[in-house]
Formats: C-alpha cells, sequence, structure tokens
C-alpha cells in the first residue's frame, strides 16, 4: 500500500463585523466596497460576519432625486458602521434654489448683488462686492454637495484687485 499526502492550508477568519446602510427610499440601491463588496437594496440593508477593514458606501440614482454622496468608515473586528443618507428631490431641491442677480456699481469700487428665491421673492440678505472696478464676477454653485447654491462673488474688472464681500 502507498503512501497518500494531502496538503492542506487553513485560514482562520476573524469574528468580523455588521454593516447597517438606511436610506429614506425603498428604490434606493447601493454597493458597499471595501474587504468584502456587495450590493444592497430599500430603505433597511443590514450584513453580519463581515472582514474588518474600511468600507465605501456608493449610492445610484433613483428617478426624480439627487444621489446621496459616497461614505466612508472604518469597521473593526466585532464592531458595527452604519451609513445613513437621503435621497432629496429634485423639486424640493428646486424650490430651496435662490437667483442670483448683480446690479449696477454702487461706486468705482462697489457692487450691490442681491439674491432672490425660485418664485421670484427678495431674500433677506444683500451682498456688496468690494474692490470691483466697475463690475462684479457672480456665480452659484453647489460647492459643498448639499444640494443648495452657494454665492460666490469676485472683481470682474481683471484689475487683480483682491475681492471682498460685505453682507
Amino acid at each position: 500500500m502507498s503512501e497518500a499526502k494531502i496538503a492542506v492550508n487553513l485560514t482562520v477568519a476573524a469574528g468580523g463585523g455588521k454593516i447597517r446602510v438606511s436610506t429614506n427610499s425603498a428604490s434606493a440601491s447601493f454597493t458597499v466596497s471595501g474587504p468584502t463588496v456587495t450590493t444592497g437594496s430599500g430603505a433597511a440593508w443590514s450584513s453580519a460576519d463581515v472582514l474588518p477593514g474600511t468600507y465605501t458606501v456608493t449610492f445610484e440614482a433613483v428617478a426624480g432625486f439627487r444621489r446621496p454622496v459616497p461614505q466612508t468608515k472604518t469597521l473593526t473586528d466585532g464592531g458595527e458602521i452604519a451609513f445613513t443618507a437621503a435621497y432629496v428631490s429634485w423639486k424640493e431641491l428646486a424650490a430651496k434654489k435662490n437667483i442670483v442677480v448683480a446690479q449696477e456699481s454702487l461706486s468705482g469700487t462697489e457692487t450691490l448683488v442681491k439674491a432672490f428665491k425660485g418664485n421670484g421673492t427678495p431674500t433677506a440678505f444683500e451682498l456688496h462686492a468690494l474692490n470691483a472696478g466697475a463690475a462684479a464676477s457672480v456665480a452659484a454653485g453647489d460647492i459643498d454637495g448639499d444640494g443648495a447654491a452657494e454665492i460666490i462673488v469676485g472683481a470682474g474688472d481683471g484689475s487683480g484687485h483682491g475681492p471682498g464681500v460685505q453682507g
């Protein structure tokens, strides 16, 4: 009788942890990436016995809603991490948007900038672009990803003078 040899490699995995994802939409879908990669959907999702490490949740688009920004967290062995995200309707975001209008120069170095709500009524504040020469460059954009536009005012004559804003 001949002798048989069998090679065995055994890896003992740590106990792992738990990942939870909560959204405000039953239509939500997302990918969880990290040492373990998986997908999920719905308003509440969880997975247990997940390997420790850094995980990122990337949310997919839902028609009529702004997609939440990706989130990253670190899971420790035996720990739990929770991701919470809100889908905000474009209609709701549009109601919050302001329209920015730059008006005539108040002096040689100051321009008045007014902001109006989406329905045309003035907001409760005005901005003065200082050191703008005869004009101010005005822009609005969602810089911080919160779904609302920030107002950016700068010198518009190209003179190189640093702009200032006074509320």
